[in-house]
């Protein structure tokens, strides 16, 4: 804002027309895509007026996603192709881009066939730019496409090329949205063992992508931190060599600002570390914090020769529960189950959300029959709970998966075990420990 209004003051017309564009950007990232399509539309406008041509594509294509984004299809659809009126052939990058979005606007509506077309011309745009992460896009997006559509051999074809692409380019993100859906098209196919391998992969790439975006973000809070700092370092300059006086007396407000905003900065940092190792939900700890606490106590168990079993809990029928009695009736379930789980374990056993509808136990000194006396603990606490005082139509039980095997490779290793024994327990049943 302080840019746009530096551009303002100097009447830089350009100036402004691409902070608008940016700010936009940022209101989009940020889940406000009303407030994103506003700045868009003023950045239009002022580069429609400077005869930028390169800007005006720009923001008629970020205005066709913002729509889209919105469900107002048919807007998104003819700004959409007002923008690729404006982009040459050759243009591979843009046009692949616009393309693949008109695509998405198309399969919203139900016009499938017309989606296909332009999922393909996305595609062939971005391997002829030589654009690897476009090109992954595109796969995924007509993959899915024939996922949606029952096309099962397509759609697997596809996606392993887009996970092949993203794995040899590095793109962590679009290798997790790969295997979730491969392990959804072998689900179908029936091949369960190949959908749990992806499924489990997934689940992999996930906790790393989580903690790439957790640091990712944390670096860009310290950096913004340091360019503002710079940036009021360079502005008290500016004004001493004008107004020594009235110079020193900002110095003095200003070291007073940046003594708040260091305060803030640890009280926010500290906020972070805690909100990157707690789930917001259940309040028990969370998949990341789970995983550098298994591999620690991992170790020391083999190290000592000390006995350790880990367990991964998994509510039953949880998609019913959301989809019958409501989400919120699903989240005061999942409360409760973990406010059970907490109170069955010991004070030394770690419990974390998993994931979903999952929780991970680490029970420490504890041999798979001690585990195993625990586990069916909580089966038993949970199946006999009072479930008619938070709806009388609830019902809840868990099934269970353990492991104690320590001569297994990794504890990751281990979680995959559990994992396993928990597929087993469902299918032989469900409301069991195996």
């Amino acid at each position: 804002m302080e840019n746009l209004q530096i551009y303002q003051g100097m009447a830089d017309l350009k100036g402004q027309a691409n902070t608008l564009n940016s700010i936009g950007i940022i209101y989009s990232k940020n889940g406000q895509p009303e407030e994103g399509l506003e700045y868009y539309r003023q950045s239009h406008a002022l580069a429609r007026q400077l005869g930028e041509q390169r800007l005006v594509y720009i923001t008629l294509s970020n205005m066709g996603i913002n729509l889209k984004n919105l469900g107002r299809y048919s807007e998104a659809e003819a700004v959409l192709l007002e923008a690729l009126e404006l982009v040459s052939p050759q243009q591979h990058l843009p046009r692949g881009s616009m393309l693949s979005n008109l695509a998405l606007v198309y399969e919203r509506q139900g016009r499938t066939e017309e989606a296909e077309r332009l999922h393909r011309q996305s595609l062939e745009h971005f391997r002829s730019g030589k654009y690897p992460a476009g090109e992954t896009e595109a796969l995924l997006g007509l993959g899915r496409l024939y996922l949606r559509l029952g096309e099962l051999e397509e759609a697997r074809s596809l996606l392993h090329q887009a996970l092949a692409l993203a794995e040899r380019t590095g793109q962590t993100p679009k290798q997790f949205e790969a295997r979730q859906d491969l392990a959804e098209v072998y689900k179908r196919q029936g091949a369960l063992a190949l959908a749990l391998e992806h499924l489990e992969a997934a689940h992999r790439l996930e906790r790393q992508v989580y903690n790439e975006n957790s640091d990712r973000k944390l670096k860009n809070l310290q950096i913004s931190f340091q360019i503002e700092q710079v940036r009021r370092e360079a502005e008290l300059e500016r004004r001493k060599n004008a107004e020594l006086a009235q110079a020193y007396a900002e110095l003095k407000e200003l070291h007073e600002a940046l003594r708040q905003a260091d305060q803030q900065k640890n009280l926010l940092l500290q906020q972070l570390e805690r909100l990157s190792l707690e789930d917001a939900l259940t309040g028990l700890y969370n998949r990341r914090y789970l995983d550098g606490r298994l591999a620690e106590e991992f170790i020391r168990a083999r190290r000592y020769q000390h006995p350790l079993s880990v367990a991964i809990a998994d509510l039953d029928n949880f998609k019913q529960i959301n989809d019958k009695l409501s989400h919120a009736v699903g989240d005061e379930a999942l409360r409760t189950v973990a406010r059970l789980l907490r109170q069955c374990c010991r004070e030394t056993d770690l419990v974390a959300r998993y994931g979903g509808e999952e929780f991970a136990l680490v029970l420490l000194e504890a041999s798979e029959e001690q585990a195993r006396s625990i586990c069916e603990k909580i089966r038993s606490a949970i199946a006999e709970y009072p479930w008619s005082t938070v709806h009388p139509e609830l019902k809840v039980t868990v099934s269970i998966g353990l492991c104690s095997d320590l001569g297994l490779e990794s504890h990751q290793h281990m979680l995959a075990e559990a994992d396993r024994n928990l597929y087993r327990a469902k299918h032989l049943g469900k409301n069991r420990v195996v």
